[in-house]
């Protein structure tokens, strides 16, 4: 790669820092002064550095699931609003949230549960007519 960019210390550690708290390579790039393929290339050819990634997209990945447990258990408080005032608020929770975390830590249990059965003869002409009956 002869025309390879040079990662300062500086932009690696700048990189690293947003990479930890996004988890997104871009933002991180832009950040460190540096582009995407600059990075990739360092990540492909210095393992120290790609393992450094890698725990860095862990922790900002660990943050966002803290973030949706939060929005699932906790919730957040919605204002209420009455002739463009404030009056008071409502708690809300996110369902989905709380359903994605139970699919991801209890997969065996919370997992889509779908079953096609069919009986009966069924021909490739049926299914080309549309007939699957």
């Amino acid at each position: 790669m002869a025309n390879r960019t040079k990662m300062t210390n500086r932009a690696r550690v700048t990189f690293l820092e947003i990479l930890r708290e996004t988890a997104n390579v871009t933002e991180a790039a832009t950040a460190a002064g540096i582009s995407r393929t600059c990075a990739y290339e360092h990540r492909a050819d210095e393992l120290d550095f790609a393992a450094e990634w890698n725990d860095a997209v862990e922790e900002a990945t660990d943050k966002l699931e803290r973030e949706a447990r939060r929005r699932a258990v906790e919730g957040w408080e919605e204002p209420v609003f009455h002739k463009g005032e404030v009056v008071g608020g409502v708690r809300k929770y996110s369902d989905r949230m709380l359903e994605l975390l139970l699919k991801a830590h209890r997969p065996d249990k919370f997992k889509e549960r779908v079953a096609n059965e069919h009986s009966g003869k069924l021909t490739l002409e049926d299914l080309v007519a549309g007939d699957g009956e």
